[in-house]
């Protein structure tokens, strides 16, 4: 996403973790708990919601 190889491994290595702890807390797995994370960073990256997240947001 444009960062520098260097803050890209500590980003990516900080989503890892995060992954693991939230398969934890929702009794999943590391991989399902990693997807979710990236497509919100791909959202959020882009200034986006997830659609399923939306919720009462008014688009204007």
């Amino acid at each position: 996403m444009g960062a520098e190889k260097d803050v890209a491994r500590r980003m990516a290595s900080q989503l890892v973790k995060r992954a693991e702890q939230k398969a934890l807390e929702n009794k999943t797995t590391k991989i399902i708990e990693l997807q979710r994370l990236l497509e919100l960073s791909v959202y959020g990256a882009q200034g986006l919601l997830k659609p399923d997240e939306k919720g009462d947001f008014d688009e204007k």
